[in-house]
């Protein structure tokens, strides 16, 4: 961690630090030269020499040292426009998903994307399973094959105007109402929409929960819109309060890596405004 702080700082000032240190250098060049010149100590070089020669050698010097020093300048500011380039270029394909919680029907929303992301809670509001799943729980799926079959004797109860039809209603609804009632209980359903607001292609998205992978890679392009169904399970206890991670990791055409961790907060009593935490967005 040290070894990063350092490595940051000499990156933030080196800018001023190595002109700094190079002017250093030739003050000390300068001593060094004119002690040499004026003394006859243990060096002849100064023996014989005029102010002529002494204007000379100064002249060559801060030549090279005015060629050396435009150098400089001309290979910082190759580099410097260079790395503008390389940003500016990194900019205009970088990707980046919006999140919005929507209100739609979930079974309808399973179906179109092929698939939910089933979250089990524990009586302390601990994950117990994480799992992305294509088929609905088994008492999820009786309570859709009912309300199916209910509609479906709705409507030919009233093309028919059949009396037998509110019989078989009646029996329907009573195995219907207490199985929804407990299950609005247990089950939580949630539909979230991830929207790329970026400039480029989102590629490769895996989505995990810590570090368990959750979905199988897919795409999503400049404008397009991933939608992620999740159904959270829990069982009856204390806890009216549960949160979990989806952490999302991505590419971009020129495979520059990105991550994106979104903390979502969920209250049993109010399940139809869970709230959102958006962690800082990461670069690899």
């Amino acid at each position: 961690m040290a070894f990063k702080i350092k490595k940051n700082w000499w990156s933030k000032h080196k800018i001023w630090i190595i002109p700094l240190i190079i002017f250093l250098c030739l003050i000390l060049i300068y001593l060094a030269t004119w002690l040499v010149f004026i003394s006859n100590r243990g060096a002849s070089t100064g023996e014989g020499l005029t102010k002529g020669d002494w204007l000379v050698f100064w002249g060559s010097f801060l030549s090279f040292v005015g060629t050396t020093a435009l150098g400089y300048v001309a290979i910082y500011q190759n580099i410097k426009q260079r790395q503008d380039a390389q940003n500016q270029l990194k900019e205009s394909i970088k990707p980046f998903l919006f999140i919005s919680y929507e209100q739609e029907p979930f079974r309808n929303i399973i179906l179109e994307n092929n698939g939910f992301l089933h979250i089990i809670f524990d009586k302390k509001g601990i994950i117990k399973n994480c799992v992305f799943r294509k088929d609905l729980p088994t008492d999820l799926k009786k309570l859709e094959e009912l309300k199916q079959n209910i509609e479906k004797i709705e409507i030919e109860k009233h093309e028919s105007n059949d009396c037998s039809k509110t019989l078989q209603l009646l029996k329907l609804y009573k195995e219907y109402n207490p199985l929804n009632e407990k299950l609005l209980k247990k089950h939580i359903k949630l539909l979230y929409e991830f929207k790329n607001v970026g400039s480029g292609n989102a590629i490769n998205i895996e989505v995990t929960n810590n570090t368990l992978p959750l979905m199988v890679p897919k795409s999503i392009n400049r404008d397009e819109t991933l939608n992620l169904p999740i159904l959270i399970e829990t069982v009856d206890g204390e806890c009216k309060e549960f949160s979990f991670i989806l952490n999302f990791l991505y590419k971009d055409i020129q495979n520059n890596r990105y991550e994106q961790k979104f903390e979502i907060y969920i209250f049993k009593d109010n399940f139809n405004q869970p709230t959102t935490r958006y962690n800082p967005f990461k670069e690899h």
